[in-house]
């Protein structure tokens, strides 16, 4: 999730159980611990490639569940030594669970999580929430903010922040059940022999799902609303506009996409290294176009699990030839 929820879930759960004890700088501690595992975002400034090494480290080794008990230890001794407080199992206990509850709720998510990094590069995927949700920040930032406005309450209160996070994520985990449950009906029901199905959760609502049916040669993509109706027309507002692309459970209707046109320069392009990292990381990848301009031969790939905004490909990655064949350039051009 993003990175503010992250070092807010920190604070909370130091509000919960640490910083009467210890005053303030649990609250540092666990915002300093829940950050952690997303320090390699400010890596990326040092780093040649900044997409190829996002996608190649992000959610590797600060998520991995290996590292976890080191990364908590180093934080514990630090901060221990720094406040002399002489409670570094406290801080330990602190730091781990900030770093745990980071973790899983990068494992909520659709983008995926290396918990076995290094001995595997394999990211998991629960599914349940989108990356950034509003209703999950809202309920931190109660938690966060209502311990200051009732002093006597603090701890009561961020626990109770605690609980209606794990409710909320409950709701999420069921209706991501329910929408996989009409994924799996569609390719039952059309007789795909589908190598991948997911639902994966989308803005605004933990209603909204885009489900996938991916087979040998192409990806079944429909979005659902699990609650409501469609919308009968889109609206003049953004959110209108998004909202109307969401079916009810009864009228969803799947597009399909090919995956890899029978193309010359495409199949060159699936053997060039950038595109290999491009498909360890994708889950549902298609040539999004291809196209000549300029006298140059320009091939497209995109993950179509990030397809929920029109307009907006983030993770596209293009490849440039020139009319002799010769490849130009090749990169994320994520927009």
């Amino acid at each position: 999730m993003d990175t503010i929820s992250h070092c807010i879930t920190g604070a909370v759960i130091a509000r919960a159980g640490f910083s009467d004890r210890l005053g303030n700088i649990a609250i540092i501690t666990g915002i300093a611990a829940s950050f952690l595992p997303d320090a390699d975002v400010v890596m990326r400034i040092f780093a040649r490639d900044t997409m190829a090494s996002f996608i190649k480290y992000h959610r590797g080794p600060g998520n991995s569940i290996i590292l976890m008990i080191p990364l908590a230890l180093a934080i514990a001794l630090i901060v221990n030594y720094i406040s002399k407080k002489k409670a570094l199992g406290q801080f330990f206990l602190l730091s781990l669970l900030a770093i745990a509850a980071h973790t899983f709720m990068d494992l909520q998510t659709s983008y995926g999580t290396m918990l076995l990094f290094p001995f595997s590069n394999n990211r998991f995927a629960l599914d349940f929430i989108f990356i950034v949700d509003f209703f999950y920040s809202g309920i931190l930032v109660l938690g966060l903010i209502s311990p200051f406005l009732w002093k006597k309450q603090g701890r009561r209160l961020a626990r109770l922040a605690l609980l209606l996070i794990m409710l909320y994520t409950t709701l999420c985990a069921v209706n991501h059940h329910q929408a996989l449950s009409y994924a799996r009906e569609f390719a039952r029901r059309n007789n795909l022999d589908a190598t991948s199905i997911a639902s994966l959760p989308q803005p605004l609502s933990p209603f909204l799902w885009a489900n996938y049916v991916a087979t040998n040669d192409l990806v079944y993509q429909g979005f659902i609303n699990l609650w409501g109706s469609r919308h009968t027309a889109p609206s003049d507002t953004f959110t209108g506009r998004y909202k109307s692309k969401f079916q009810s459970v009864n009228e969803v209707k799947y597009r399909s996409y090919i995956k890899f046109p029978d193309s010359p320069l495409v199949k060159r392009s699936l053997t060039l290294e950038g595109v290999k990292l491009f498909l360890w990381f994708a889950r549902f990848p298609i040539v999004l176009s291809e196209e000549i301009r300029d006298n140059n031969h320009i091939i497209r790939l995109f993950d179509l699990r990030f397809y929920s905004i029109e307009g907006r490909y983030p993770f596209l990655y293009e490849i440039v030839f020139d009319h002799e064949g010769n490849i130009k350039s090749e990169g994320f051009k994520g927009s």
